[in-house]
């Protein structure tokens, strides 16, 4: 079965790609599928989705300075600057609504048209479209929500990012109410589910953790939701490791992560990309942060260990003696696109107690989010000791319960900043929503702040007179 999926997942990469050169039409794509039984068609939307993250992966990653590029990537050095290329957006914005979105629309139509209905294949990919429509609009802001996908409409509207959040809201919620715990026998994708095999309790876990992130976005622009995260946080979440979403990558070249690919390529399996950024290393220096090791190596013949990080619009130096490259330990062959995890959970709610006054809960949730956080690498390359991971613990709850509240909101900030460290555009979404911690200017940045959205792709504003007109990358967006 391994086999069959990895075969899948070259399948939908490769579909990926040939989207990216045909057409930007988020209504209309030449290359979707338009009958294929679900556990065909769901490998090849989750590896269009992977497929992207060699794309703007990166980029969040330099924006909110979790990493910055090395001596021999002026590849990289453009986007730090804040140079977007219209192949980055064009690609972006075809591969999820053409590809992606399209096929889950397909996926769920078919599965609600069968007799039976397939109710639960539908709720999977409500879900998953959820998550994806959650993307993009951190990516561009306003985005074709409520049309999208229907040929009613040729040319969709773009819906505001407000709506939008409370739509995906809605559509994770009927993904939740649709599944069917019931079944005698199960119904739904489970051998071409790669996120969860089929696990219905996971995928629900899935969708309320979804929710919790668009609630507080929502809540960050103003909205008054705090009933609702409320009862969301009493319910079932993704609170433990085992339960994150996340979209693997295997062990075989075909199939592996796609900065392993770059570097396997072009470097023979050696970092020479990517260093940690200041911003990040300085955070957790402060701390001593024993993730340090995990993420990072430590600057050549520094004795004890010392690290560094990369300036913003700077190459940052290949010399290891310069800057601290990320370490293998997360660029490996089968690292896998993380979704939503635990520690991302239980740090949210963290500070969603702190804010509605509930001290107790939210320094235990706090406690929590960092454990889990360290605790992912348990039983992996990079694992950190338990007896470390107690004392580290320990030292920043005693930090944590000397501050005022200020204090330790902004603590709790900061963990979920570094915890992201990894993860690009979560990173990004997660600065422009806190602006924690303090960023500095990339050096020859072409905005004058900092970026906070990519622009529509020219071929979808050429082609959709509904598509709003380009503002300056630096121009923050409404949950800001």
């Amino acid at each position: 079965m391994k086999k069959l999926i990895t075969f899948l997942l070259a399948i939908g990469v490769l579909f990926a790609f040939q989207a990216c050169d045909s057409f930007l039409d988020v209504n209309t794509d030449p290359n979707a599928a338009t009958e294929v039984p679900g556990d065909v068609l769901f490998p090849t939307v989750q590896a269009n989705m992977a497929a992207r993250t060699i794309e703007s992966g990166p980029g969040g990653l330099f924006f909110s300075q979790l990493w910055g590029p090395r001596g021999s990537t002026g590849v990289f050095l453009e986007p730090d600057r804040y140079q977007i290329s219209e192949f980055t957006t064009g690609n972006t914005w075809s591969g999820m609504y053409g590809t992606v979105l399209r096929n889950i629309t397909i996926m769920i139509e078919q599965a609600e048209e069968a007799t039976p209905p397939n109710n639960n294949a539908a709720a999977q990919g409500k879900i998953l479209a959820a998550s994806v429509y959650y993307m993009l609009t951190t990516l561009f802001e306003d985005i074709p929500f409520s049309q999208a996908n229907n040929p009613e409409f040729e040319n969709p509207e773009f819906d505001s990012q407000r709506d939008a959040l409370f739509g995906i809201i809605e559509l994770a919620q009927e993904g939740i109410d649709q599944l069917d715990f019931e079944e005698d026998v199960f119904v739904g994708v489970v051998d071409g589910d790669l996120i969860y095999g089929g696990d219905l309790q996971n995928w629900a876990r899935f969708g309320r953790s979804l929710q919790l992130k668009a609630y507080m976005l929502l809540r960050n622009g103003g909205e008054n939701v705090d009933s609702q995260i409320t009862t969301l946080l009493q319910g079932d979440l993704i609170r433990q490791n085992s339960q994150n979403a996340k979209i693997p990558f295997f062990d075989n070249d075909d199939n592996a992560n796609m900065k392993w690919n770059l570097m396997n390529l072009f470097s023979g399996g050696d970092n020479v990309w990517w260093a940690g950024g200041a911003a990040l290393v300085d955070l957790m220096n402060e701390y001593e942060d024993p993730r340090r090791a995990t993420f990072l190596y430590p600057l050549t013949d520094s004795d004890p260990p010392a690290y560094a990080g990369a300036l913003p619009g700077t190459t940052g130096g290949v010399n290891r003696a310069v800057v601290s490259a990320v370490h293998l330990n997360v660029l490996q062959r089968d690292w896998p696109e993380r979704l939503i995890t635990s520690s991302e959970v239980v740090l949210q709610e963290a500070e969603f107690y702190h804010r509605t006054g509930n001290t107790g809960a939210a320094r235990q949730a706090f406690e929590d989010g960092v454990r889990l956080s360290m605790g992912f690498f348990n039983g992996k390359d990079g694992e950190i000791p338990a007896a470390t991971q107690d004392a580290f613990i320990a030292q920043l709850l005693a930090d944590y319960d000397s501050r005022d509240n200020a204090g330790q909101l902004r603590m709790i900030h900061e963990q979920q900043y570094i915890d992201l460290f990894e993860r690009g555009q979560d990173g990004w979404t997660q600065w422009r929503r806190t602006k924690v911690p303090e960023l500095t200017m990339p050096q020859n940045a072409v905005l004058g702040d900092f970026i906070r959205r990519y622009n529509y792709p020219p071929a979808e504003r050429n082609s959709n007179p509904n598509t709003p007109a380009p503002v300056s990358g630096d121009t923050p967006m409404w949950f800001e």
